[in-house]
């Protein structure tokens, strides 16, 4: 299948992402939902998105799911289904690519090679995880996805805004703040993005649903 709007995705390990503006629950929210409107980015700054499709049917079953590891499915996937990225940032880390459209996806419907080693290892991974869960579940089937354990642990790594420095922030004023003082803070665990604890088709991709090689 593929649809005619492409789903729009931005990696959780952009840098031009604000977690400090976010809480640990908002980025597992967004990434369970891939909504980039749940996202914050940092002022002057533009995330690398890419704009991306399911896995046409003849490729799902001869080359993605023909893969023998679960990673090699992801980066399959990611090979099939981006069909172009905007504000690529280049190795350098200096310049970016307002837009670039890999070679092959509309000619064989996959990119080369080459052009998907212009990204990282986790952004294959991440983004190919996303658009091989799509390409798997029918239509209109209520989508949770998850993180690959690489790219959630170095999210992990990230600082996160507390639930605590929000309620300061929203805190009332004058006799309604003195009044407020004299309970006990709530706290919060919610230091590290979590996994998603929801059942998710793509928990456990098996061969049984590929074709032999």
């Amino acid at each position: 299948m593929e649809d005619e709007k492409p789903l729009i995705l931005v990696s959780v390990l952009d840098d031009a992402i604000d977690t400090e503006a976010m809480t640990a629950k908002e980025i597992v929210r967004y990434y369970e939902t891939r909504d980039i409107n749940l996202l914050k980015i940092k002022p002057g700054r533009k995330p690398q998105r890419y704009y991306t499709r399911e896995v046409r049917q003849n490729l799902w079953e001869s080359y993605v799911m023909a893969a023998d590891t679960e990673a090699e499915r992801y980066r399959r996937a990611f090979l099939c289904g981006v069909i172009r990225v905007t504000d690529v940032v280049q190795r350098n880390g200096e310049q970016t690519i307002e837009k670039f459209e890999p070679s092959g996806i509309r000619e064989r419907g996959c990119m080369l090679e080459e052009d998907a080693e212009r990204f990282s290892a986790s952004d294959r991974a991440e983004i190919g995880s996303v658009i091989w869960e799509r390409s798997f579940l029918a239509p209109r089937t209520v989508r949770a996805y998850r993180l690959p354990p690489t790219c959630l642990q170095i999210l992990a790594l990230r600082a996160f805004r507390s639930a605590d420095a929000i309620q300061e922030s929203q805190a009332p004023s004058n006799g309604a703040a003195s009044a407020a003082s004299a309970q006990p803070p709530a706290r919060s665990d919610e230091t590290t993005p979590e996994p998603s604890k929801s059942a998710s088709a793509s928990e456990n991709p098996t061969d049984a649903t590929a074709p032999a090689p």
